[in-house]
C-alpha cells in the first residue's frame, strides 16, 4: 500500500531532511519505505512524500507513537497540517 503525505514545516528544508533521514531506522523497523521525500518547487516549507506502508493501521500506529511524534515535532513538522492520502 502507498500513501501520499503532505505537511508544512517550521524549519528550513535542509534541517527537516536531516532529522527525517536520522529517523530512518525507526521507519525501517515499522516496515515503512520512502519512495519520495521532497518539497514543492515554489515553497520549500511544503513537504510532499510518497511512502510504502504495511497498512494504514501500522502507519497510524507508527505516527502516533510518542517517539515518532517527538521526532517529527523536533524536525519542524507541523503535525496539524498533515494530510495522508492512500494512493495506488
Amino acid at each position: 500500500m502507498h500513501v501520499l503525505v503532505t505537511f508544512d514545516i517550521s524549519n528550513d528544508y535542509a534541517t527537516w531532511k536531516e532529522a527525517f533521514d536520522a529517523h530512518a531506522p525507526a521507519r525501517d523497523a515499522a516496515g515503512i519505505a520512502v519512495t519520495y521525500a521532497g518539497h514543492k518547487l515554489d515553497d520549500p516549507s511544503k513537504i510532499v512524500m510518497i511512502l510504502s506502508i504495511p497498512s494504514m493501521d501500522a502507519f497510524e500506529g507508527f505516527m502516533s507513537a510518542p517517539e515518532s511524534a517527538q521526532s517529527a515535532t523536533e524536525a519542524g513538522h507541523l503535525l496539524d497540517t498533515t494530510i495522508v492520502t492512500p494512493i495506488s
